[in-house]
């Protein structure tokens, strides 16, 4: 599913990615790295590195277009 969104991405000029298989593991891989680290008690809220990530993954698939952080009018 994450596949076709990239790909669809970069059809529609939104993404620019090298390789939508590649890119798509990699995101997958950040993604489920964050139940090895993450702790209930830790320095951030969830909210927090949704954020971070959704910046990061953002970049990952070269987007055009990016959204405002939450809570702030863009």
């Amino acid at each position: 599913m994450l596949l076709e969104i990239v790909e669809e991405g970069v059809t529609e000029g939104l993404f620019e990615v090298d390789s939508a298989p590649d890119t798509t593991r990699a995101l997958l891989g950040m993604c489920q790295a964050v139940s090895g680290w993450y702790r209930t008690d830790g320095s951030l809220p969830p909210e927090e590195i949704a954020d971070r990530y959704v910046a990061i993954s953002l970049r990952t698939v070269g987007a055009r277009v990016r959204p405002a952080p939450r809570g702030r009018a863009k």
